[in-house]
């Protein structure tokens, strides 16, 4: 939708309170004024007009300003610091031109590099998982027998209360070992105690220590061979456990595998995850890297240039002031305007909205270009009508033809302008003046003309094309008939 434009308006002729459309008529049609129609003495004198043949055309009026037939504003979609501005104000670029980057970019590119590593390696997982089914297969295999060994294992040194380590012969051995190293230390610790033996106490001393020795170390054989000790039995109860429950999943997963020639499906949808994650991930930082670079996407002029290098840029749809400290916070700063087709924005009265459609053509003057008229045609009409100062518009857009101001100069934006558009003509029509034109209160129309007495004659007529000056006719008339045109004594009118 166009924005509303301030205009002017032409005001539109009225005739005997009869509002009507404002219309131009071309030039070059020859019409009668002033001939006084035959009357009796006592009769008023009618002034009529002869009905001929020619072309009308209807004319409207709009104004408006100049606008630029393609716009587009500018930025980074990208936040960083600006590095490097390739544009002026009022210069020209090309589609596919870089016009400004960001500091970023190099940054941005290795993101972008290190996803795409990222994503191949989770495509070759992938593509491992799907084509891998035998080796995959085999090697499920192999950890269940290898699961069912450790279970067995397990299952073997799962130990409890009151079970033996060792042997019944072995662990009596022990027994007995300790039985006869304990004689032995008594009977040298008794010397010790009672010293009737006759050596002395640091030869007894030096005996015991090795008898000691023995003792404690057939005794520690012994208990060790009675019986596991608590610790011992927990973790045995703990092991088999966990050999019992891999022993499960082994079985579980090579089932699956079986039912599906080797491909873990679930391992499938994790690495299809991982795939769909790293290509998501591409395809953000891709477009980061995108919005760091700011090219141009027509040609055109640069119209409007609001950063400069070295200023922030936040991700937003809108320029931000300054933050206080003199750094500008900027968004869509770049504005390039093609001037090659501009556009006029015209306004036009509400009455007129039947004579202005798109397609019809235009003839357009700037107020600052005097004595130029450029061609144009109406390629838009506004579908919503405005209402201000009592005064309600329709509004479009006219582009114009060879928009140049001189070779190699367009036209500046903002001009205000006039177009005259003709959306309606007829070519040899029969014509009557307008002013010999009435309407019923029935919406049917009629024209006077004189009798054989001399007296106004009502006669239904039909219409066509509305001008200024003058209306077609387009049956009740013919070629040569006269109208009266001039004011008619209602008193004195003939019977219809």
């Amino acid at each position: 939708m166009m924005s509303p434009i301030k205009s002017t308006f032409k005001r539109k002729p009225w005739l005997v309170s009869i509002p009507l459309v404002g219309f131009a008529v071309i030039a070059g049609l020859g019409f009668w004024f002033g001939k006084p129609g035959k009357a009796d003495a006592g009769q008023a004198a009618y002034q009529t007009a002869v009905i001929t043949r020619g072309n009308l055309s209807t004319d409207i009026t709009g104004t408006g300003n100049l606008a630029a037939g393609r716009q587009v504003d500018l930025g980074f979609s990208t936040g960083g610091t600006i590095r490097s501005i390739n544009i002026k104000l009022g210069g020209q670029v090309k589609t596919g031109q870089v016009l400004a980057t960001l500091s970023e970019v190099d940054q941005l590119q290795n993101t972008l590099e290190g996803w795409q590593i990222k994503l191949k390696a989770a495509q070759k997982t992938l593509n491992d998982l799907l084509d891998g089914g035998d080796k995959t297969l085999a090697q499920a295999l192999k950890e269940l027998a290898a699961a069912k060994e450790a279970h067995i294992e397990a299952k073997k040194n799962l130990h409890s209360a009151g079970d033996g380590r060792c042997a019944q012969a072995k662990t009596e051995e022990y027994y007995y070992q300790y039985i006869y190293a304990q004689d032995h230390v008594n009977e040298w610790e008794d010397y010790l105690q009672y010293g009737n033996s006759g050596y002395g106490t640091n030869y007894i001393l030096k005996v015991l220590k090795p008898m000691r020795e023995e003792r404690d170390k057939a005794y520690y054989n012994m208990k060790y061979c009675e019986s596991y000790t608590e610790q011992e039995i927990l973790q045995s109860q703990a092991d088999l456990q966990l050999a019992d429950a891999k022993l499960k999943r082994a079985e579980k997963v090579y089932q699956v595998l079986l039912a599906n020639a080797g491909i873990d499906p679930v391992q499938v949808e994790i690495a299809q995850a991982q795939v769909e994650n790293a290509k998501i991930q591409v395809v953000k930082a891709r477009n980061d890297l995108d919005g760091a670079v700011i090219t141009a996407p027509v040609d055109g002029t640069v119209v409007a240039l609001d950063a400069e290098e070295g200023d922030i840029v936040v991700a937003i749809n809108k320029i931000q002031n300054s933050n206080g400290d003199g750094t500008i916070y900027t968004s869509e700063f770049i504005t390039i305007s093609d001037l090659s087709t501009p556009y006029l924005e015209v306004s036009i009265d509400e009455t007129d909205l039947q004579n202005f459609a798109a397609g019809c053509p235009a003839q357009v003057t700037f107020d600052a270009l005097s004595n130029r008229t450029f061609s144009g045609e109406v390629s838009e009409v506004d579908p919503v009508l405005t209402r201000a100062n009592g005064e309600t518009t329709a509004h479009g857009l006219v582009k114009i033809k060879n928009a140049e101001m001189m070779p190699g100069k367009t036209l500046l934006l903002g001009l205000t302008g006039t177009a005259e558009i003709a959306c309606s003509s007829v070519q040899d029509a029969l014509l009557a003046p307008i002013s010999a034109w009435y309407e019923s209160s029935d919406g049917s129309s009629y024209v006077y003309v004189l009798n054989s007495s001399g007296l106004p004659e009502k006669r239904p007529v039909e219409i066509g094309l509305l001008g200024v000056a003058h209306v077609e006719i387009k049956s009740g008339l013919s070629e040569g008939d006269s109208v009266i045109i001039s004011q008619v004594e209602l008193d004195q009118t003939a019977s219809s």
